[in-house]
């Protein structure tokens, strides 16, 4: 159905629609550039991570939403815990989130990046959605925790994606071989999501839409909905079969690696995952905040997600052309299915994360179904006409892009002005990312064990 994506006839197009463009640069200083840019936003990552050891940057939510474990019960949000008190023979609880959040980042970012750069799409717009504040740079601080499903569902797809195509030419005696390997791995991805987060439910539609398609025409129905039923079937018996916790019993589990569990067990996030008062409160409050400010979130949401799908439909790649009405129609479906995550929007009032997650899901499945840049080749304007129109949306993007240069998305669901200039804290940010490797020392021996405390916003 996304037959067309990598067609020969497309990069070829490309290429020649490429080519007629006044902004072309010599490949090497649009590598070095790009990578540059890749270099900033890891040099941001390592600042922050440096601010989080010196206490200048609160991380006191994400860390305590992190360490939720079984011990006292089955509860929701419980697997990423086990899994880094399992790693504390190897690191610190500190030290394994960030390792897992900075490989999760990652994928993100090279998901992007190798897809504009397969898609032949220009220096300007790779600039400009590398460095969205509402894309891979708002997982920082007191979100980072959100990037860990988002990034298996992505990888789930891609798994897909890529075997759609690889398997078109295969024998159907391989296929059935290798499908009920592939759906063992896409499940379990999906239900470790699921085990981590329970709002992951919101970025199942676009990968269960393309499982359907990666199946087998005989018998795809079937082969879809059983896969579909089996994941319904564990988020509904998590959500109805978890119960609320002990946090004091949570909060105990970790005295061996952090001492007095009076430290940790008073922590907002911790309460509002395992005390149902707190949740219930959590809901009500989000309920209340849009009926009173509903339509002011409005301006926020169109920025930080509207502005990088803009983007992207700027630089030339054609995400919805299809030959045929079919794919045409699962093309459209696919990209509205990434909407979800704004459901989100009525069990939570950190409606920053839920744009994020948002911006992030539609940015990656708009660049993996589509077609390199000049794709349809339905253009009929003069050489000269083609130059002017695309050097004007690559100045589009050039001004949107510095435009947010210095704004964060906080995660209130509100873009804030940062106080310093953008030299202030291009300064900050290499002095601090020099110094994490120092600052990383007395962690790695444990002088220094970081933990969660309490009384930290009150976010769901």
């Amino acid at each position: 159905m996304f037959e067309e994506i990598e067609s020969d006839n497309a990069v070829a197009n490309a290429a020649k629609v490429n080519n007629s463009s006044m902004c072309r640069l010599p490949s090497v200083i649009r590598a070095s550039i790009i990578f540059a840019s890749v270099i900033v936003v890891v040099m941001m990552f390592a600042s922050d991570i440096d601010g989080m050891i010196k206490g200048s940057i609160d991380f006191t939510y994400s860390f305590g939403c992190s360490l939720v474990t079984y011990s006292a019960g089955f509860v929701r949000r419980g697997l990423l815990g086990e899994v880094i008190q399992l790693m504390n023979a190897i690191c610190q609880p500190f030290l394994s989130l960030i390792l897992l959040i900075s490989v999760s980042v990652l994928f993100v970012l090279l998901v992007i990046l190798f897809r504009m750069i397969r898609l032949k799409a220009k220096l300007p717009y790779i600039i400009a959605i590398i460095l969205s504040p509402s894309l891979v740079l708002m997982p920082r601080g007191d979100t980072f925790v959100d990037v860990f499903p988002v990034a298996m569902n992505i990888a789930a797809s891609c798994l897909l994606l890529h075997l759609i195509f690889r398997w078109k030419q295969a024998s159907p005696k391989r296929q059935s071989y290798s499908m009920l390997a592939v759906d063992c791995i896409i499940f379990i991805l999906l239900t470790v999501s699921a085990l981590i987060h329970e709002l992951s439910a919101t970025l199942l539609p676009p990968v269960i839409l393309i499982f359907f398609i990666y199946a087998r025409k005989a018998g795809r129905i079937m082969h879809a909905a059983t896969v579909t039923a089996l994941l319904l079937l564990v988020y509904t018996v998590m959500m109805a079969g978890f119960k609320y916790s002990d946090p004091e019993m949570i909060a105990e589990s970790w005295s061996g690696i952090f001492g007095d569990p009076n430290s940790f067990k008073h922590n907002t996030a911790l309460l509002n995952i395992t005390n149902k008062t707190h949740a219930l409160n959590c809901i009500e409050t989000t309920l209340i905040l849009l009926r009173e400010a509903g339509p002011a979130y409005l301006p926020q949401l169109l920025l930080a997600v509207a502005v990088p799908f803009t983007i992207l439909l700027l630089s030339g790649i054609t995400i919805f052309h299809s030959s045929s009405s079919r794919a045409h129609k699962a093309r459209c479906l696919l990209v509205i299915s990434c909407t979800c995550p704004l459901g989100l929007c009525l069990v939570g009032n950190d409606f920053g994360r839920w744009f994020s997650i948002c911006a992030i899901n539609l940015t990656a499945y708009s660049l993996l179904i589509a077609h390199p840049a000049g794709r349809t080749g339905s253009d009929t304007s003069s050489e000269n006409e083609r130059m002017g129109k695309n050097i004007v949306k690559q100045c589009v993007a050039l001004v949107i892009a510095v435009a947010l240069l210095n704004s964060k998305l906080g995660v209130n669901g509100y873009f804030y002005e940062s106080d310093q200039s953008f030299f202030e804290q291009a300064e900050e940010t290499a002095i601090n990312s020099s110094n994490l490797l120092k600052d990383l020392k007395p962690l790695i021996t444990r002088e220094i064990v970081l933990q969660p405390r309490n009384g930290a916003k009150k976010f769901n």
